[in-house]
């Protein structure tokens, strides 16, 4: 019965306990179960910062649900004549341009599309001019809707590649240079709007825990320059992931470190007199 694992199985089953409730909205039984969690995490001395991230963001969730925002949204139609359903979709700034997958019996399929006269043309299978071996995921489409962003799993971690459209084709995405991609995972790339510095998620070392954002200036040569990380501001001791920069002063984030409301939040900052706003969880 569900009192007879409460009392009888270990300490840490409270915490997936109050997880499930977490995210099925039940918000009161959730910190119930972190609390307890917590005091016996405390009895035996033990570090506790987990599950206290638990808490905070159970009680941040209940305080956006008494004050919840105002958010549109539209319902999007495609030309699709399969039945699988597309994932990882990515647009141009003007919304355009798309690109996104579907994963087909034996490999993943790229697929790209372009809004003309108000309706989506149908789309067409990229996945060939990639060069894909149907295992690249898309990470973004650049501002103008041209450059390509994706990364890739090699047996033992993710690389970044990119590809261009050029004369009305995609052409064969290549792998971004060694300061960019590390022996360690690199991935969620995007682009400024203007095309001169790149952002990506890493859990190379030197980092502040989990995935950091970085970014990178371009070079006169074309190439890329050695990436920085984004500092204490945007990046925590937890996880953070899929940079976006609609504007060259804006920048959204994901985050599972900021204040949340459990797990991954979108965060959005500011460059102000050359420096970061502290994020906000619009």
């Amino acid at each position: 019965s569900v009192t007879g694992v409460q009392t009888c199985a270990l300490p840490i089953s409270l915490m997936y306990l109050g997880k499930a409730y977490q995210v099925t909205n039940q918000l009161n039984l959730a910190l119930e179960k972190y609390k307890a969690y917590k005091k016996r995490l405390k009895a035996r001395k033990k570090n506790s910062m987990k599950v206290d991230r638990l808490i905070e963001s159970c009680q941040y969730a209940k305080k956006l649900q008494n004050t919840p925002g105002d958010m549109d949204s539209t319902l999007l139609y495609l030309p699709i004549t399969d039945t699988l359903l597309p994932t990882r979709a990515v647009f141009s700034s003007s919304g355009n341009t798309m690109i996104y997958m579907t994963n087909r019996k034996y490999y993943k399929a790229i697929y790209f599309t372009k809004k003309i006269l108000g309706q989506w043309i149908p789309p067409l299978n990229i996945t060939m001019e990639l060069e894909s071996d149907g295992k690249f995921e898309i990470n973004s489409l650049s501002s103008d809707g041209t450059t390509l962003l994706l990364s890739y799993y090699n047996s033992h971690d993710y690389d970044i590649y990119i590809s261009n459209f050029i004369n009305g084709r995609w052409v064969k995405s290549t792998k971004l240079n060694k300061k960019i991609n590390s022996l360690q995972d690199e991935i969620f790339a995007a682009l400024s709007p203007n095309k001169k510095t790149l952002f990506f998620a890493s859990n190379r070392r030197g980092g502040l825990g989990g995935f950091d954002l970085y970014q990178s200036a371009k070079q006169l040569d074309g190439s890329w320059g050695t990436p920085e990380n984004m500092g204490p501001v945007i990046n925590t001791a937890f996880d953070e992931n899929s940079p976006c920069m609609l504007k060259d002063e804006v920048f959204y984030f994901s985050s599972s470190g900021n204040k949340t409301m459990g797990g991954y939040d979108i965060f959005v900052t500011k460059k102000e007199a050359g420096n970061w706003s502290p994020p906000e969880n619009p």
